[in-house]
């Protein structure tokens, strides 16, 4: 037992031993992560992996926004501009990683951090990762702060999918998940009106459809290469027979429906629809049309997927 005299000096000690370990510690971190200039190859060198926020937490002894504070700082004075190649995390992303993790509820964070990763360095991956732990903390921490608190420190909740939307779109090229963050981003009070009319034209019978052609000609736009002309050429002719197979598909379950009748049942009524003189018998770009095990009109023509689309509704 420690005599009463000495509990102070004592616990002073252990403060001091505290702080001289996080020193230790911090010094570690910052040498590991201090920009270095514009040096691709050093950082793909270094084997980075992802810190335990409980550290930090436990040897801050109280000064954990010092840490935030220091690691943002850190953050916003990277010089680094060069793109990171694909599957590469830049060690800007694990010291934005470790910032939301020692601080939810830093918006900033999010939104900086996605922006310097996705757009400047193209780690489209970390981007991501970052707003989906953005989505988390606004649907499930969120709601249990003040409002005042949400007002003045969220006060636009719905950019967070809003810029997954974007990445989804853009970067990734999937429409369908795309179409599902404008959706749910239009649906959150205080976001733009414009965001409503883009969700109810996504979800008419060919609104994704229509957002695709619409990237397509805004890349094509944009290309001034020939090879990537051609394969953006290629994808929006296979968006084409997508539609085309679309709009066929309704009218045969139109033609199905008057009769009654279930996709199970549609081969036998096959050869009945389609001899009607209204009813192509190829598709745009002449591949033979032909009924699926599923009851759907598919194509011959060999097609790739064009941004997560289906040719079927």
């Amino acid at each position: 037992m420690v005599p009463k005299k000495l509990i102070k000096p004592f616990s002073i000690l252990l403060f001091v031993l505290g702080l001289f370990a996080l020193q230790i510690q911090l010094n570690h971190y910052l040498r590991l992560n201090a920009p270095v200039g514009i040096e691709e190859i050093s950082e793909q060198r270094v084997n980075r992996t992802k810190t335990d926020p409980r550290f930090y937490r436990i040897f801050s002894v109280g000064h954990l926004p010092v840490v935030v504070d220091w690691i943002w700082l850190l953050c916003l004075v990277d010089p680094v501009m060069t793109r990171v190649p694909a599957g590469i995390h830049p060690p800007l992303y694990y010291q934005f990683e470790l910032l939301t993790r020692l601080d939810p509820i830093f918006y900033s964070a999010y939104d900086a951090g996605a922006t310097l990763l996705g757009i400047i360095r193209k780690d489209i991956p970390g981007a991501v990762e970052l707003l989906h732990r953005a989505d988390e903390f606004r649907k499930n921490g969120l709601p249990g702060y003040p409002e005042r608190f949400r007002r003045l420190y969220w006060p636009n909740p719905w950019k967070v999918p809003l810029m997954l939307a974007y990445f989804e779109l853009f970067e990734l090229q999937n429409v369908p998940r795309a179409s599902e963050y404008f959706i749910e981003t239009s649906q959150i009070p205080g976001a733009p009106q414009y965001l409503s009319n883009l969700a109810a034209r996504l979800q008419k019978p060919d609104g994704q459809i229509e957002v695709g052609f619409k990237l397509l000609n805004i890349l094509l736009s944009t290309t001034t290469d020939e090879s990537s002309r051609a394969e953006l050429a290629k994808k929006r002719n296979a968006l084409g027979v997508a539609l085309f197979l679309r709009k066929l598909n309704r009218t045969f379950a139109e033609f199905l429906g008057k009769r009654k009748l279930t996709p199970l049942t549609a081969s036998r009524y096959w050869d009945e629809f389609r001899n009607q003189p209204s009813i192509p018998k190829r598709d745009p770009l002449g591949g033979t049309l032909v009924l699926n095990e599923e009851g759907k009109i598919d194509s011959t023509t060999l097609r790739e997927s064009v941004f997560g689309i289906a040719a079927h509704d």
